[in-house]
C-alpha cells in the first residue's frame, strides 16, 4: 500500500482498471481497488475477468467499482475510455452504476473477430516468473456442466495466427529472465488438428523447442490424433498435457458431460507416455446427491493406475465447486445450496475449500489423501489400508487442512 501511494502519479489516470477470477483472487483485486479508492475517490474503477463477466449486477454492486466490463473486452476498451473522457455510455458489454442504487446496462459479454497484437515493449519481462502462459486460443465446443466459459464464448472460437504465436514466444524468451516452462493455456488447444501440427512444425524450426511445454486440452480430442502427431510434438518441446480427467466413476462423468469414460483417460494416459510426455489429471470429488465415498475411492484408483502406467503422473484433486452460469450451479442452487453473494463471500468459493454440499467424511478424508498419507506413503497401497489410516488420524483429530487455490 505504501509503495503504491509514493510512487502514484501526479497526473491521474482516466480509470483503473483490475481483472479478477471467481475466488480468492478476489481478495487481493477488492483490497487493491478499495486501496486505489483512499488515494483518490475520483478515479472510475472498472472491474473485468472472469468474475465481472459472469456476476455484473452484484459486483457493481460493491461501493468500490463503478464500472463492469463484460467478456474479452481488449477490443472495447478504446470505445471505454472513449465514454469516460467525455461522459457517455455507449460501449457495448459494460454495466455501469448510477447515483444511488440504479445501473446502466449496455449488453451482453461479445468475443472480439481476432486476437490483437500484444505490445510487449509496455511490460519489463524480467520482473515476472520464468513460467511463460499464453493463450493461442480462446473458446470450446464442449458443454461441461461445471463450466461457464460457454456463457463467455457460446462456443465460438477466436483464433491468433500460428506465425504470431511463435513470433510472440520468440521474444518473450529473448526479453525475459531465463524461461524455464511454457504454458497454453487455451481452452481446447487440439480443436484443429491442422493448426497444432503447423505450430509444432513451425516452432521446432524456430530452433526454440528445447523449452519445455505444457498443454491443456480434452481427452476425446487427445485419443484421435495420430502416433505421428504426438511424435512431432514431443519434439516440438511438448512434456505435459493436462486433461480435466474429473472422475474415475462412470456417473460423475455422465452428470458433467464430459463424454468420456474412465478407461479412456487410462488410454491417453498410455498414448503420451510411449511419447515421455507426461500426463496431468485434474479430478474433483464431494458432489451432493450422489455416492459421494463411492466416487471419490473410484478417482483415487484411477489416479494410482495411472501413476503404474507412468509414475511422472502429475495430478490435482479438487473439491466440486461449479461456476457462475453453469448448469450444476444453478442445479445446486435449485436444491437449496446456498452460494456466495458478495465478493468477500466469493473468496472463499475456491477448489481446495471444502464446500457445504460435499460432506464432513469426505472432506476430511480428501484433506488427508492429499495433505498426510500420499506424501508419506506414496502410491502403493490398497483401498483398505487408506481407509484403516484415515480413521486411526480422524480419531486423533489430526486431519490436515489444504492449502492453495
Amino acid at each position: 500500500g505504501l509503495a503504491l501511494k509514493s510512487s502514484w502519479k501526479c497526473t491521474d489516470p482516466l480509470f483503473v482498471g483490475i481483472s479478477s477470477l471467481t475466488g480468492q483472487q478476489l481478495r487481493g483485486a477488492s483490497k487493491a481497488a478499495k486501496l486505489i479508492r483512499s488515494i483518490n475517490p475520483n478515479i472510475p474503477i472498472v472491474f473485468g475477468g472472469w468474475h465481472a463477466s459472469l456476476l455484473p449486477n452484484e459486483l457493481i454492486k460493491e461501493p468500490y467499482i463503478d464500472i463492469v466490463a463484460k467478456g474479452q473486452f481488449e477490443h472495447r476498451i478504446v470505445n471505454l475510455a472513449n465514454d469516460i473522457a467525455h461522459n457517455e455510455k455507449s460501449c457495448p458489454s459494460v454495466t455501469w452504476k448510477q447515483s444511488g442504487s440504479g445501473i446502466i446496462d449496455t449488453g451482453a459479454p461479445t468475443l472480439p473477430d481476432r486476437f490483437y497484437p500484444i505490445n510487449f515493449n509496455l511490460i519489463d519481462l524480467k520482473k515476472y516468473s520464468s513460467y511463460f502462459r499464453y493463450l493461442t486460443s480462446f473458446g470450446c465446443y464442449l458443454d461441461c456442466s461445471f463450466c461457464c466459459l460457454k456463457v463467455i464464448s457460446k462456443h465460438k472460437y477466436v483464433f491468433r495466427e500460428i506465425d504470431q504465436v511463435v513470433s510472440d514466444m520468440k521474444y518473450v524468451i529473448d526479453h525475459s529472465n531465463p524461461i524455464c516452462n511454457i504454458n497454453i493455456d487455451d481452452d481446447e488447444f487440439f480443436f484443429k488438428k491442422q493448426r497444432v501440427m503447423e505450430f509444432c512444425e513451425k516452432w521446432i524450426a524456430s530452433g526454440y523447442n528445447k523449452i519445455p511445454i505444457s498443454l491443456l486440452v480434452h481427452v476425446r480430442a487427445a485419443l484421435t490424433y495420430s502416433d505421428d502427431m504426438y511424435k512431432t510434438m514431443a519434439k516440438a518441446g511438448v512434456r505435459s498435457i493436462l486433461i480435466g480427467a474429473e472422475s474415475g466413476s462412470h456417473i460423475i462423468l455422465d452428470r458433467l458431460k464430459k463424454y468420456q469414460t474412465k478407461d479412456q483417460i487410462l488410454q491417453f494416459v498410455e498414448k503420451i507416455t510411449k511419447f515421455r510426455i507426461v500426463p496431468d489429471l485434474s479430478t474433483m470429488t464431494g458432489f451432493p446427491d450422489s455416492d459421494e465415498l463411492g466416487d471419490l475411492k473410484e478417482t483415487i484408483l484411477m489416479l494410482q493406475e495411472a501413476v503404474k502406467i507412468n509414475p511422472h503422473t502429475k495430478f490435482k484433486l479438487f473439491f466440486i465447486r461449479p461456476y457462475p452460469g453453469s448448469e450444476l450451479f444453478e442445479e445446486f442452487k435449485s436444491q437449496g445450496w446456498k452460494m456466495p453473494s458478495s465478493v468477500k463471500e466469493w473468496t472463499d468459493y475456491t477448489l481446495r475449500h471444502a464446500p457445504a454440499w460435499t460432506s464432513r467424511e469426505v472432506s476430511d478424508m480428501t484433506n488427508f489423501f492429499m495433505a498426510k498419507f500420499l506424501p508419506s506413503r506414496g502410491w502403493v497401497f490398497t483401498w483398505d489400508q487408506f481407509i484403516e489410516e484415515f480413521w486411526k488420524c480422524r480419531e486423533k483429530d489430526e486431519i490436515p487442512i489444504q492449502r492453495g487455490m
